[in-house]
């Protein structure tokens, strides 16, 4: 290579040239996520949600369930775990890896009870049945089902405003 100024002072050639580069290595593992909940149940999985840990290279979140490896959330905020069975307590646990493959080692859990479905509940051995409703526009309605003497079955079903709760 042929080296030197404009003003023609100080030309060579260099015939040799060593370049020494020294690269670093991540080593150190993103931090945790925080606020783990439970967003949902229903049936027979919960969903998961969190906020992201405030590390650069942090790049997604193992989910385990009971100790056992349930996938990866990547650039989300949630996780459906599924496959669980309705009013069983689940141990939930997950841990932090950066883009580089540096995984957090501590864990950050969530002991969480799938509601699933429950089925309603149930009356028996009634006699009568006295219902009193405040009508919004005609004033109250009293209502009155007596089983025994005119029904062998009753089905009740009544919605409410949302906005007055009546």
């Amino acid at each position: 290579m042929n080296y030197g100024s404009s003003s023609g002072a100080a030309t060579g050639w260099i015939d040799d040239i060593h370049v020494t580069s020294t690269s670093v290595t991540d080593t150190t593992a993103p931090n945790t996520i925080t606020s783990l909940s439970n967003i949902s149940s229903a049936g027979s999985q919960i969903t998961l949600g969190w906020l992201y840990p405030a590390s650069p290279d942090f790049d997604h979140v193992e989910i385990y369930k009971d100790g056992v490896f349930q996938g990866n959330a990547t650039r989300t905020y949630t996780y459906d775990v599924t496959g669980l069975t309705p009013n069983t307590t689940y141990n939930v646990s997950t841990k932090t890896v950066d883009a580089n493959g540096n995984v957090n080692s501590t864990w950050v859990n969530l002991t969480n009870i799938n509601s699933g479905t429950t089925p309603p509940l149930s009356i028996s051995n009634v006699s009568s049945l006295y219902l009193h409703h405040l009508n919004d526009t005609t004033g109250l309605n009293d209502i009155v089902i007596n089983p025994a003497s005119s029904y062998n079955s009753s089905n009740l079903t009544w919605t409410t405003n949302a906005t007055t709760g009546r």
